[in-house]
C-alpha cells in the first residue's frame, strides 16, 4: 500500500466569502438602565443580554448617509459585508509518486537537460505541472518523513 509522502497545497483563482458563523460572535453584555446602573434580577445577579459582534477582520463595515424626504432628518445606516478568502486544494501524493517526481527519467514535455536539475527542482517541476493542470499556482507543499 502506497504511504503519503507529499502534501501539496494549490491556490485556485475565485475566492469564497467566510461564513457568517465565523464572521459574527454572540458576546454576553450587561443590561443598564438609564441612568447607566446595572439591572438585577431578584437573586442579585446582574441581567446579561446576548449581543451580535462582527468580526473586523472578517467583515468590512458600510455606511450609507441617508435624509428622510418628509423631515429632513439626516441618519446613517451601518451595514457590513463578508470577506472573501481564496480558494485552495489539498492533495496527497504517494511516495511511488514521489519517487517518480525525482527520478532521472525525464517527462515528455520537459524542455531542457532533466539529468541536471537537483532532486527539489524536479519535484517543483512536476508540483508546478500539476497545479497548472487544475488552473491553479502551488501556495505550499511539504515532504512528509524527511
Amino acid at each position: 500500500m502506497s504511504e503519503i509522502k507529499v502534501r501539496l497545497t494549490i491556490e485556485l483563482p475565485g475566492s469564497k466569502l467566510v461564513s457568517e458563523q465565523e464572521c459574527s460572535k454572540q458576546l454576553k453584555v450587561p443590561v443598564k438602565d438609564k441612568n447607566g446602573n446595572f439591572i438585577k434580577n431578584k437573586a442579585g445577579k446582574v441581567i446579561m443580554k446576548l449581543q451580535e459582534v462582527y468580526d473586523p477582520q472578517k467583515t468590512t463595515p458600510n455606511f450609507i448617509p441617508m435624509e428622510d424626504p418628509k423631515t429632513k432628518k439626516s441618519y446613517v445606516i451601518r451595514f457590513f459585508t463578508r470577506k472573501s478568502r481564496s480558494i485552495q486544494q489539498v492533495l496527497n501524493i504517494s511516495d511511488t509518486s514521489y519517487e517518480y517526481f525525482i527520478s532521472q527519467e525525464a517527462p515528455s514535455n520537459f524542455k531542457g537537460n532533466w539529468k541536471t536539475l537537483s532532486k527539489k527542482a524536479r519535484l517543483e517541476w512536476h508540483l508546478d505541472e500539476i497545479a497548472k493542470t487544475i488552473g491553479g499556482k502551488v501556495s505550499c507543499y511539504s515532504i512528509i518523513g524527511d
